[in-house]
């Protein structure tokens, strides 16, 4: 390992430390609010704990999700399962704006058990490793899940189902409109490209700083961007290092250069040299 990857891991797992620091703190004050009835304090920290829960396994595995070995592994998904599980439950129930519909959130209660039932086939597809703790985590898991499945086999749930999962595939986390949902979105979109997580959130392209110099999401020279990131990035450590780094600060940068016509044409010049230069290699 090279000096600066080194130097890179070692802040990461600083990081990863500190998301999980706050993670608790968040996940402890929403199991208070919970015990204290105030449902609304206790969804909040739950949303809170889990966006700082996904950042603690962003920095935690990024760059070397390639030499995580199978057992951590499926403790990882394992542990993701029963936290998207926690928040399920907290936002399950009568609420006080509506307490005699325990489906007030169905919305965001339908996201949960899409992106659960995603955790529970990527453990399946790892049965062969299990031990026998594993096991009975494996069995404990398939259990609960059957059981939320089952509160979605109504009709008018199992069409709002179907509807998040349009949703997934056609809106971006960005255009979200509901705030709480936007968060998880976002919050399982950082994880999104880590090489033994599911895909929570599919590719709404990512090119933020090109679509911004270009005014367009449909420029040729886009298509080679993504070409070079699906072919080349993606596929090393170090590439899904750069493009989950890229995807946390894009939104930002693009939003400079469309402040700025001088920078946008100056960028666009750029990229137009970048996207000319890739080409003559593929």
């Amino acid at each position: 390992m090279s000096d600066v990857n080194y130097q890179l891991q070692l802040q990461f797992q600083k990081d990863a430390e500190k998301a999980q620091k706050e993670f608790q703190r968040h996940w402890d004050l929403g199991e208070y609010y919970r015990e204290q009835g105030d449902r609304d304090q206790a969804n909040k920290n739950f949303i809170l704990g889990f966006e700082k829960y996904s950042e603690s396994i962003f920095y935690g595995c990024i760059g070397i999700d390639d030499d995580i070995d199978n057992e951590i592994k499926i403790s990882v998904l394992c542990a993701l399962y029963r936290v998207l599980e926690r928040v399920y439950v907290s936002f399950y129930g009568k609420d006080s704006k509506d307490s005699n519909n325990p489906y007030i959130h169905k919305t965001v209660l339908a996201y949960l058990l899409i992106n659960m039932r995603k955790v529970v086939e990527k453990l399946r597809n790892l049965k062969s490793y299990f031990d026998v703790d594993n096991i009975k985590a494996y069995e404990d898991i398939c259990a609960l899940i059957n059981v939320f499945n089952s509160q979605f086999s109504r009709k008018d749930l199992s069409e709002e189902l179907e509807k998040v999962a349009r949703m997934i595939e056609s809106t971006p986390p960005h255009k979200t409109s509901d705030e709480t949902l936007k968060t998880l979105r976002f919050a399982l979109k950082k994880i999104s490209h880590i090489e033994f997580l599911p895909t929570f959130e599919t590719d709404d392209s990512g090119c933020f700083v090109a679509t911004a110099a270009y005014s367009s999401s449909i420029h040729p020279d886009l298509d080679t961007f993504r070409k070079f990131r699906d072919r080349t990035l993606l596929t090393n450590p170090l590439g899904r290092l750069l493009v989950s780094v890229y995807y946390q600060i894009g939104p930002q940068l693009a939003q400079f250069v469309n402040r700025n016509l001088h920078i946008k044409k100056l960028v666009r010049f750029l990229l137009e040299k970048l996207a000319s230069f890739i080409r003559r290699f593929e």
